[in-house]
């Protein structure tokens, strides 16, 4: 079931069609045509990152109002040009520049430099870290950095102040992209999704039905159309036999 949405939502229409296994009809923004959904064609990888990038910090935030805060980026994969890692980065340095923070405000934890203010994701349950514990896919924003005792706080999206200790701090990831299977649970204004061919061994329709249906306001998927309907065309069952077929072949 599909909640907080209105009826006529194009977001529940694409949900139910995807559902059935059908390829639902999305129009490309035009300038004319308002809806709460909308496909971008972005076949080239690198092309579809940048375009990603220039919606959540400039394009979504004034010509629909959410602040880049409200979007949250989805994708199947971790690695890649559109994989969570390279997205992230690209994010993290477009919404929260290095340059406008000192390094008293840095704090940094094996590969990741974690910033004031960056949002970052819980990647494990942690039940000692709070009475109410927290968990795998919790997101919030840091709010304060202690360089000196190599801690930092995180407000979480339900209003939490978790303060993280140096043990604590491996836990966290940064968050302005998530893959698909860390947002489940989670329902936010607006979501980017990017679908791509290079994504091909994880597309599958229980997946693009959790991140079409994580949207309550917008959602914007980026990639390959040929991507869209493998997606919806495909169960979990039958891209596990895919691949090991595919593996058998080679």
């Amino acid at each position: 079931k599909l909640f907080r949405r209105s009826e006529d939502s194009s977001i529940n229409d694409i949900a139910h069609c995807v559902n059935a296994g059908q390829v639902p009809e999305i129009p490309e923004p035009d300038g004319r045509t308002r809806t709460d959904a909308y496909f971008i064609a972005r076949p080239d990888a690198v092309s579809a990152a940048q375009l990603v990038e220039s919606l959540v910090a400039d394009q979504i935030p004034n010509k629909f109002n959410i602040p880049s805060s409200e979007i949250w980026v989805l994708t199947p994969s971790n690695r890649g040009p559109l994989g969570v890692q390279a997205l992230n980065g690209m994010l993290q340095q477009s919404l929260n520049p290095m340059e406008q923070l000192d390094s008293e405000q840095l704090i940094t934890v094996g590969d990741h430099t974690f910033r004031l203010r960056d949002r970052v994701c819980q990647r494990v349950n942690n039940y000692q870290i709070d009475p109410n514990g927290v968990f795998n896919g919790d997101v919030g924003t840091i709010s304060s950095v202690d360089r000196q005792n190599e801690s930092l706080k995180v407000e979480l999206w339900d209003g939490r102040l978790i303060e993280y200790q140096r043990k604590d701090l491996s836990q966290l990831a940064l968050g302005y992209a998530l893959t698909v299977h860390r947002s489940q649970g989670s329902e936010v204004p607006c979501v980017v999704l990017t679908l791509h061919e290079s994504h091909y061994t994880l597309l599958e329709r229980q997946l693009i039905y959790t991140a079409i249906t994580r949207a309550k306001k917008l959602l914007i998927i980026v990639g390959s159309k040929k991507a869209l309907a493998l997606a919806c065309r495909r169960t979990n069952a039958s891209r596990r036999l895919t691949n090991l077929r595919d593996r058998i072949i080679s």
